[in-house]
């Protein structure tokens, strides 16, 4: 219930979507909750040394840590195809930045 909830919000937010109420979605508290924030320069840093597919200037970017090296991420990689069905999902309203992750 609670992925769905949260795959619903972002659904919602790549669609500037927002409730009736005028709020922006709320995602439900998750463990990755408890970790820091990551400032925009952070964010900056990870995104400009990433391979990034899509819409660079994107107000979302999906940042993907894997290596296609490792037959684990590999068979990942193409089972999920992840990349081509956002980018066919969403088009220009999102990036998508690989970050090889020995």
């Amino acid at each position: 219930m609670q992925i769905r909830q949260n795959i619903d919000n972002f659904k919602n937010a790549i669609n500037g979507e927002t409730p009736e109420d005028g709020q922006a979605p709320t995602p439900s508290p998750t463990a990755a909750d408890q970790l820091r924030d990551i400032s925009q320069d952070e964010i900056k840093a990870i995104v400009s040394t990433a391979s990034i597919e899509g819409n660079k200037d994107a107000s979302i970017v999906v940042v993907e840590y894997s290596d296609m090296e490792c037959p684990f991420c590999i068979r990942q990689y193409h089972s999920t195809k992840l990349f081509p069905n956002l980018l066919s999902q969403y088009g220009e309203k999102i990036g998508i930045a690989f970050k090889n992750n020995r």
